[in-house]
């Protein structure tokens, strides 16, 4: 654990990110927290503290169950285990103000103390219903068979032709997993086109990406097209895809890629990333005005708040 400041937390440790899942991490970025509230005005300075937080910078609500414990160095053995079943929100904590007096800790020094290290843990289960569309589907025969029409495209019954290339798909699985598409089949029907159509404004890569997620549930490789990818999610209404294509962008946000992030954003609707990416545009503003990007933006949308923006970049320069 590293230790936060310590004028905010009077002795707070933070862990480093860790997720509860694999493969799905992009969703489930958690950090541990433990404050020894030394300052002598805390109700709680006798007590050590012991929370988790969901650090994305996305909203976001689940539910976890599970418990708190410390190791006792001598066995291994899980003690002052504390369980947990609450709803969290993305950026707040939940655990507990008085998780341990600190009186029990020096008594109990020679099994939890060792060396003077203290090893805490947290084991819990997240439930988010709105991110397990399919994923018990994934787990039976249904979803292996689906998984395989993605693969193999045997029996499809329509093709999709963007840009310039073209998609088997099976209109059934689109319909049921994305309503977009009914209205789409319909007015293609109604012009004439019974098992084939074009889709503009969107790119091939990403849509052979979204089609990956609406057949399996998953998509693969999402950073290297999560801008593109979270056009078509908005496109098509897929809310969970969408948020997958947001936390890739905010958590590979770089000097480089930052404006384009920003227009991204702004162009979805994605008004927690928007905040994020402008937060970061801020405090980066000094390097952001030197890039490609910004120069092809401030020559696009001229105007006074760009001219504020670049004034405020030059002068955190100078200070620096």
């Amino acid at each position: 654990m590293k230790e936060d400041p310590p004028n905010t937390l009077f002795g707070g440790l933070v862990s480093d990110e860790f997720s509860f899942l694999n493969g799905y991490d992009y969703r489930n970025v958690w950090r541990l927290y433990l404050y020894l509230n030394n300052n002598k005005n805390n109700e709680n300075k006798d007590w050590i503290s012991l929370y988790v937080k969901l650090t994305i910078p996305i909203y976001r609500k689940v539910s976890i169950d599970g418990s708190f414990f410390i190791i006792n160095n001598t066995n291994n053995a899980r003690e002052y285990v504390r369980e947990i079943n609450k709803e969290i929100v993305s950026n707040t904590r939940e655990g507990f103000y008085q998780f341990i007096e600190k009186k029990q800790l020096i008594e109990r020094k020679d099994t939890l103390l060792i060396n003077d290290v203290l090893t805490v843990g947290v084991e819990f289960t997240v439930y988010d219903d709105e991110f397990r569309s399919m994923t018990t589907l994934r787990k039976n025969p249904i979803a292996e068979s689906i998984k395989e029409l993605y693969e193999t495209r045997k029996d499809y019954d329509f093709i999709i032709t963007v840009e310039n290339r073209k998609f088997k798909v099976h209109k059934i699985i689109l319909i049921a997993r994305c309503p977009v598409f009914s209205a789409i089949f319909a007015g293609a029907i109604k012009e004439g086109h019974k098992d084939d159509l074009s889709i503009a404004d969107i790119k091939a890569t990403a849509f052979s990406k979204m089609l990956e997620f609406i057949y399996t549930d998953q998509v693969t490789d999402v950073n290297d097209v999560a801008i593109d990818l979270l056009d078509a999610a908005e496109k098509f209404q897929l809310k969970v895809l969408k948020q997958v294509c947001e936390n890739s962008i905010s958590r590979r946000l770089t000097v480089e890629n930052a404006i384009k992030s920003m227009q991204s954003a702004e162009r979805n609707d994605s008004q927690d990333l928007f905040a994020h990416i402008i937060n970061f545009i801020a405090k980066n503003a000094a390097s952001v005005i030197e890039t490609k990007d910004f120069v092809a933006f401030e020559e696009e949308k001229p105007s006074t708040g760009m001219l504020l923006f670049k004034q405020l970049a030059l002068i955190n320069k100078d200070k620096n």
